[in-house]
C-alpha cells in the first residue's frame, strides 16, 4: 500500500511506533542516528528524505547549518514544526521524493533512513537519482536498511504495533525473509547488499560503500564524486518537454501556490499532451530552497495553449491563474 504513511501512519500514530518500541529497537534507533551524524559538519546543507514529524531534526540542527526535511504527510509536518519549534535553521515541506523540487547541487549531504529506501513505495532508482541530482559534488548520500541479523527484532516490533492498532494484523504465512505483510495491505521490504549493488550499478559520477551496523542497520554510502547529473532526463516537473525539443517560445502562464498544484497540473498537462515548463521558485538566502513566501513557482507554456491551460486550472483550483 503506497500510501500507507500518508494516510494511516501520520503525526501521532507515527510518534507511538516509536513510543512502543523495545530497548533492542531503540538501541537500533540511537545508533542509526550516531552513525548519521558522524557524516554532519557544521557548515552543511542537508536534506532528509521522509523525515515524519521530524523525530531526529534536534541532533541534525543542533550539528549542521541548515536542514530540510521532505514528507508526503502534511500532518506530520504541521507536527514536526511544532516539535521544533526552539529552533530554526530548518524548513519542512511538503514533497515526494521520487522528485525533488531543488536545483542541481543544493545539498552537502541528503539522508535517507530507517529503510526508506523501501519503505517510500516509488521507484527506486529514480530516488537515488533524484537525491544525487540534489547533491553537491563531492557531497554524501546515506541509504540504510535493515541488517538481516535484526529480524527478530524489528518482527516483534511490528507485531506491537499490529497489537496497537497502527498496523493491520500481520499475515505470517506471508511474512518471511526479511518481508512483513499485513492483511490491510501493508507490506515492509527491505533492501539487501546484492540489491544495493544491483541498483547503484551503472550510475555514472559515483562510488559507494556498504556497512552493517550495530547488527541492526546496513547503510550504503554513496560519495558524488562529479558535479554532472546522474542522467539526462529533466525532472518531470521542470520539463515535460525542453524548449529546444518544441523550438516554441515560453511565456508565463500562471502563478502556483503550492506543490499540489504543480503536480495536478503536470498531471494534467501530461494526459492532454500539452507541452510546458513549471519553475519553482528559489531563493539564494536559503541555498537554493523555495521561497515560499514568494509563492511556489509557477508555469510556462506556448502562448497558444494559455486559454486551455488557464481553464484547467481554475477547474482544479477554483481560481483564475
Amino acid at each position: 500500500m503506497k500510501d500507507y504513511y500518508q494516510k494511516k501512519l501520520t503525526s501521532g500514530r507515527l510518534k507511538q511506533v516509536y513510543d512502543l518500541a523495545s530497548p533492542r529497537v531503540r538501541q537500533y534507533l540511537d545508533a542509526e542516528l550516531r552513525y548519521a551524524l558522524n557524516y554532519l559538519h557544521p557548515h552543511d546543507r542537508m536534506l532528509d528524505l521522509g523525515c515524519g514529524y521530524g523525530r531526529q531534526f534536534p541532533d541534525y540542527c543542533r550539528k549542521a547549518a541548515f536542514v530540510v526535511g521532505i514528507d508526503s504527510s502534511a500532518e506530520s509536518l504541521a507536527m514536526g514544526r511544532e516539535y521544533l519549534n526552539e529552533f530554526s535553521n530548518f524548513l519542512l515541506i511538503r514533497m515526494n521524493a521520487r522528485t525533488l523540487l531543488f536545483p542541481d547541487q543544493s545539498f552537502d549531504i541528503v539522508l535517507c533512513l530507517q529503510n526508506g529506501i523501501s519503505a517510500f513505495h516509488i521507484d527506486q532508482r529514480r530516488l537515488v537519482r533524484e537525491a544525487i541530482r540534489v547533491t553537491k559534488k563531492d557531497g554524501t548520500i546515506l541509504f540504510s536498511s535493515y541488517s538481516g541479523k535484526f529480524w527478530k527484532d524489528r518482527l516483534h516490533w511490528f507485531q506491537l504495533q499490529s497489537d496497537a492498532g497502527l498496523l493491520g494484523k500481520i499475515d505470517y504465512e506471508r511474512t518471511k525473509n526479511g518481508n512483513i505483510v499485513c492483511e490491510d495491505g501493508f507490506t515492509a521490504t527491505t533492501f539487501d547488499e546484492e540489491k544495493f549493488q544491483h541498483l547503484l550499478k551503472g550510475i555514472p559520477g559515483i562510488r559507494f560503500n556498504l556497512a552493517e551496523v550495530d547488527c541492526s542497520s546496513l547503510f550504503c554510502e554513496i560519495k558524488k564524486e562529479t558535479g554532472d547529473r546522474p542522467d539526462r532526463y529533466f525532472p518531470y516537473l521542470y520539463h515535460r518537454k525542453s524548449i529546444r525539443e518544441t523550438m516554441e517560445h515560453y511565456e508565463k502562464i500562471l502563478q502556483l501556490d503550492n506543490e499540489f498544484e504543480a503536480e495536478r497540473m503536470r498531471e494534467i498537462l501530461e494526459e492532454r499532451k500539452i507541452p510546458f515548463a513549471i519553475i519553482p521558485r528559489f531563493d539564494s538566502a536559503l541555498g537554493g530552497i523555495t521561497n515560499l513566501e514568494l509563492g511556489w513557482g509557477y508555469l510556462e507554456a506556448p502562448q497558444r495553449y494559455r486559454d486551455e491551460i488557464l481553464t484547467e486550472y481554475q477547474a482544479l483550483t477554483g481560481k483564475k491563474g
